[in-house]
């Protein structure tokens, strides 16, 4: 269970990330301040949610390599800080976080993309060797 809340269920939630992102930017604001700050607790909850999957990670059975700290962990933490800092620059430069929003909504999509694809060849390839009797290693 901990290897879904650490690997399965975070990249769900990149993908509903990148929706909500998009939504929120062409719903029809009255004020700038008002996006600045539901983007900006997005990022929050973001974070928090981040530190929780580092948690889920180093307590699941599989032991994570480089790689995979890097795109499930880091990565999506950078991003959603990265939403924050957004959310704080629009009341100063609001092109340059308009610019960070669509490069953050990206990154979150090809979070969701990349992990999905990695999550079903390691499940197909662990799958296959069980299979044939070989033995698996890390991811």
């Amino acid at each position: 269970m901990r290897e879904i809340r650490a690997f399965g269920t975070p990249t769900v939630v990149h993908f509903c990330t990148a929706l909500l992102v998009s939504a929120l930017m062409a719903a029809p604001w009255e004020s700038l301040a008002n996006l600045a700050v539901c983007l900006g607790f997005c990022g929050v909850v973001g974070v928090i949610y981040s530190l929780s999957i580092v948690w889920h990670a180093r307590k699941a059975a599989y032991n994570p390599d480089l790689e995979d700290w890097i795109w499930y962990t880091a990565l999506p933490f950078v991003a959603h800080l990265a939403l924050v800092a957004a959310g704080l620059m629009f009341s100063w430069n609001s092109k340059w976080s308009l610019c960070t929003v669509a490069a953050d909504t990206l990154a979150f999509l090809i979070l969701g993309i990349h992990n999905s694809w990695d999550t079903v060849t390691y499940v197909a390839l662990k799958h296959s060797r069980n299979k044939t009797g070989t033995e698996t290693s890390g991811g």
